[in-house]
Formats: structure tokens, C-alpha cells, sequence
């Protein structure tokens, strides 16, 4: 470890004095040591803190470099996350929030420390002008148990997660590490009794819910994975292109309920009267076929998707209310269909599509207070395919629902659960920029490569 200046215990202790509720974070020089021994320090852009990610089929909550500077005047920084060679906070403070209690062996100590800071209603800050040197190596001289390594994004999901997140994160690592999961599962069982109490005793000292920690650590990401400007001006170009009478199918994945749903979340912007006649003219024909029984049972084409699509307009606030007629008609799509003779295990075309909507469907039945339109036949067939896909199927779409299923007693639409593009899409990293190459697809597209962005309300520090 190197120090680059001698004022950096004084203003540490200093600021720890005047406010002992903060987790400080110098900046970090990235050192690495030669074949000769030298130390090399490597020429990196500078990083402003950290951020928590929650990335499809990677390990989550996972922790990423924040590259974006807030306060270019300032001495210190707000961050999201501290991330680095050097940490300084208060010993009584740190006693107070129980430490990393819980944990073992390596990982994932940095997004644990900063969750609780933030939930308990301290702050963490970067320290711009001071710098520690960290020699990085590119194997550690010790083992780490994976499975115990697993088993601390497990323990922190749980610990400090809503039910939602929490499944969520449990789908991340699930697939990202499948051997390793169900050891550090079998780990988190034996000690569960230990990990209430380290959960009862945080949840006694929360001030801030955990529900807006996280949308600040996703706004952080949002400005450092998307290059929002470029996205909307995209969005405005897609208006001008996008073709109604072009559309051949109903369906939810380059369909007309793929379209209602990009010009819901465009016009929440723009409020142009135009858009709300092509809005209706959609939902129009999308009900239509629906009534007259035009369309399949999948998620791809028909009825799962259009569903799934309805109840994430409503719950998004982009839908004043749903025809609880065309609902109906799709629950009777799904009663007919016999889910125990469907060997397809995927979303598009298979079991997985009927679990998103059937879970959506309940999820929206209480939160209106309606009763749960499926037979306890259905709902026995369903919690069977649930079971097959978390040990068979690699969509995450279904394994996350699964989940919510199986904690749906715990979770309340539009309180701590809200249906969201990214619970199923995968927008590529970039998109042509000729019209003539465009894909107007949902899952996929121009309009999954701009949705994300539409759909996105930031929070930063200072709401917290």
C-alpha cells in the first residue's frame, strides 16, 4: 500500500470527528508488479467510487467502477459504493452496524458496507485528493471456497434486500453459478437462525428503505452503461420511422403490444396527442383479437405476452385500467391449454411464458382486490413447472418468477414489486444507425435498444 501525500490522516480523522456516520473511500492507483519485480502503475482513466450492479446470470449484487465525476469542484464525492485499496469509518459506527458479520472468507464486502451505510442513513464519500497505490496480482496466494463465496451474495440479498431484489439476485447467481449455488444454498439453510438475527438486528436500525438505495446504485449504472442522449435522440427518430400498417402479428416481441408498449413509455415524455390515437388504435385491435380468440397461448405471438404486457402498462402507471374482459379471456386461453403435456421449458413458446403472466395475473388480482382467477388444477401444473424450471431451464425470465411465486405472500404489485422490461429483455450494447437495418423488436431491437432508457427514473444521492 502507498500514500501519496502526508495531510491524509488529518482529514480523515477531521471528518470522522465532525460526522462519525460516513464511510470514506480514497481514490486508487492500480499498481502491478513485473517479471523484474518493478512496480508499474498503469495509465487508467480516473474512477469515481463504485456502483452495485445486478446483471443478468452474473453473480449479484455485483460491484462495478463508477466513471462519472458529480462534483468536479468539490473535494469530496457522493458515491454509491466504496471500492478500492482504502476505507476509514468510525470504530463505534462501524461497531453499530455490525460490521461484515456474516460473511465469509472473501467477496463482497465493499457493496455490504455501503448498503448499510446508506439503508442506516449515513453517506459515503470519496476522498478526490487523496490516493492510495494497491499492488493488484492476478491470482491470490490462498484458496477461496466458491461455494462460500456464492454464499455472501446470498446472505446479502437476504440481509438487506426486499423479497423482489432479493429473488431477483437469486436468479443472478443461480445461473451464474450452478454447482456452486446449491452448496452455498445448503450453507445459508444450516444458518439461517444465525442470519435472522443479524437481519432482525439491521432492520432495527434501517432509516432509508432498501428500495431507494437500490434505485440510486441503478441510476449510478444508468448513467455509466447507457449513453442516455444518444438513446433518446434514437427514440425520436424511431417515432418518425416506426409503421403501423407494417405490423403483422399481435404479439409482444416485434408485435402490436410490442409497439403499444414503446409508444406508452415514449409519450410519457413527449405528451403528444398523436400518440395517444395511435395508442388506442393498438390497444383496439390487440383487444379485438383477443376476444375473438385470434392468437396462440405464448409469450412470443399471443395471449401470455399480451397479458404480461397489459398488467406492465397498468402497474407502470402507463395504463389508467385494464378491460378486465380481455384478462378473462386470456385466463381462459391459459385454463385450456394443458401445461403438463408442454415439454418446452422457454418463455417464447413454452412453459415460461405462461409462468410470467400467471404470477403477473395474481400479483394484479390481489393488489385489486379481485379473487385469483385460476383452478387448483392450473395453479398445481404451474408450481409444477415452476419446479422443473429452476433446475432444468437457463432463462432467467422464468427462474426470477418462479421465485416471486414462491414468496408471492411477501410481495404486493406497485409497492415492492413492479413487472419491468428488464425482467425479460436483452438490449444489445449498440444499433445501427441506418433505418434500413433496424429491428423493431422488443427483446432485442431498437426499441429494447431505447426502451431501457425510456422507461428509467434516475434518483441521486441528494434524494436520499
Amino acid at each position: 500500500m502507498r500514500v501519496y501525500n502526508n495531510s491524509w490522516l488529518n482529514d480523515i480523522v477531521s471528518l470522522l470527528e465532525k460526522d462519525e456516520r460516513l464511510l470514506l473511500c480514497a481514490q486508487t492507483r492500480q499498481l502491478w508488479k513485473n517479471e523484474q519485480g518493478q512496480i508499474i502503475e498503469l495509465d487508467l482513466p480516473p474512477v469515481y467510487g463504485a456502483y452495485m450492479t445486478m446483471h443478468k446470470s452474473q453473480l449479484s449484487p455485483g460491484i462495478a467502477w463508477n466513471y462519472i465525476e458529480d462534483t468536479k469542484n468539490e473535494y469530496m464525492q457522493p458515491i454509491a459504493c466504496v471500492l478500492g485499496a482504502g476505507y476509514a469509518a468510525s470504530k463505534k459506527y462501524w461497531m453499530y452496524l455490525n460490521g461484515l458479520k456474516g460473511l465469509k472468507q472473501y467477496g463482497c464486502d465493499e457493496v455490504y458496507m455501503s448498503f448499510k451505510v446508506w439503508s442506516e442513513g449515513g453517506k459515503c464519500y470519496l476522498l478526490k485528493k487523496h490516493s492510495f497505490g494497491h499492488i493488484y496480482r492476478n491470482g491470490g496466494p490462498y484458496q477461496i471456497s466458491q461455494s462460500s463465496y456464492v454464499y455472501n451474495y446470498l446472505l446479502i440479498s437476504y440481509v438487506l434486500f426486499p423479497v423482489s431484489y432479493r429473488c431477483w439476485a437469486l436468479s443472478c447467481c443461480k445461473l451464474a453459478a450452478k454447482r456452486e449455488y446449491k452448496d452455498a444454498h445448503l450453507l445459508f439453510i444450516r444458518n439461517k437462525q444465525d442470519i435472522d438475527s443479524i437481519k432482525a438486528k439491521f432492520e432495527h436500525i434501517r432509516n432509508t428503505p432498501a428500495s431507494k438505495v437500490l434505485k440510486m446504485n441503478t441510476s449510478v449504472a444508468f448513467y455509466n452503461e447507457y449513453n442516455v442522449h444518444e438513446r433518446l435522440v434514437l427514440a425520436d427518430k424511431i417515432f418518425e420511422n416506426i409503421n403501423l400498417n407494417s405490423i403483422d402479428n399481435y404479439g409482444i416481441i416485434d408485435g402490436k403490444m410490442a409497439v403499444l408498449i414503446w409508444l406508452s413509455l415514449y409519450n410519457k415524455r413527449k405528451r403528444l396527442a398523436k400518440i395517444e390515437e395511435q395508442r388506442m388504435e393498438l390497444f383496439i385491435s390487440i383487444k379485438d383479437a383477443v376476444l375473438s380468440r385470434k392468437i396462440p397461448y405464448n409469450f412470443y405471438y399471443g395471449a401470455c405476452g399480451i397479458g404480461w404486457g397489459l398488467i406492465y402498462l397498468y402497474s407502470n402507471g402507463l395504463l389508467d385500467e385494464i378491460d378486465e374482459n380481455i384478462l378473462c379471456q386470456i385466463d381462459d386461453y391459459i385454463e385450456s391449454t394443458n401445461i403438463n403435456r408442454i415439454r418446452e421449458q422457454s418463455l417464447y413458446y413454452g412453459a415460461g411464458g405462461i409462468i410470467l403472466y400467471v404470477v403477473s395475473r395474481i400479483m394484479y388480482c390481489r393488489s385489486m382486490h379481485l379473487n385469483v382467477p385460476f383452478s387448483d388444477h392450473l395453479l398445481k401444473a404451474v408450481k409444477e413447472a415452476e419446479r422443473k424450471a429452476k433446475t432444468q431451464t437457463i432463462e432467467q425470465p422464468t427462474v426470477y418468477y418462479s421465485l416471486l411465486h414462491d414468496n408471492i405472500d411477501k410481495i404486493q404489485m406497485k409497492v415492492n414489486f413492479t413487472p419491468k422490461l428488464k425482467d425479460w429483455i436483452s438490449p444489445s450494447v449498440a444499433n445501427p444507425i441506418n433505418p434500413r437495418y433496424w429491428s423493431y423488436r422488443l427483446d432485442t431491437g431498437c426499441l429494447a435498444f431505447t426502451g431501457v432508457v425510456l422507461e428509467f427514473e434516475p434518483l441521486m444521492y441528494n434524494t436520499l
